[in-house]
């Protein structure tokens, strides 16, 4: 079957919000900036193109040496990560079709980590791809823009040049 495209993508935050934003109980502490890097799809040789980036985060942050996924297909996998739920709840089981892809994650959409992590105070943001196919949620001129993310720049269709980026919602072609 179709396979996701390999990558370095979803980012969430790398920016707190002003002290106003944030919670009275907040105030005054520091909270941790959250960057998730997701890549699927990566052939093994591919980590030892970017083994001093990788060395250089891994000493800043966490690494989740044993991490398991609820499903091997990418679509479903990054809707329950982005959701906290299974598949058999969110309702992406694949990749494309009937049940699968972005265009089956609207409306279960309304409640993810970006949604959480913006009411907490965070600014979020998205970076590259979203779930496969994200093109069906675009028309001419714009995308779909989930909830929850302050800046959103998603790839419509999964190419490395000559793409076409989804800015806050307008269509922006690169390459």
């Amino acid at each position: 079957g179709p396979t996701c495209w390999e990558g370095l993508y979803s980012l969430l935050d790398v920016e707190r919000t002003t002290p106003r934003v944030v919670r009275a109980s907040h105030r005054g502490v520091r909270r941790p900036n959250i960057v998730v890097i997701n890549a699927d799809d990566q052939a093994p040789h591919m980590a030892n193109v970017m083994t001093a980036v990788l060395g250089d985060i891994a000493a800043r942050g966490v690494i989740f040496e044993n991490s398991f996924v609820p499903s091997p297909v990418c679509a479903p996998s990054r809707a329950s990560f982005l959701s906290g739920n299974h598949a058999h709840t969110h309702g992406v089981l694949k990749v494309a079709g009937a049940n699968g892809g972005a265009q089956t994650f609207v409306g279960p959409d309304q409640e993810t980590i970006a949604v959480w992590l913006q009411r907490a105070g965070y600014r979020t943001g998205h970076f590259g791809k979203y779930i496969n196919p994200y093109n069906p949620l675009c028309d001419t001129a714009s995308c779909y823009v989930p909830p929850g993310w302050d800046v959103w720049r998603a790839f419509e269709v999964d190419h490395y040049y000559d793409y076409m980026l989804s800015e806050d919602g307008p269509k922006v072609p690169y390459g």
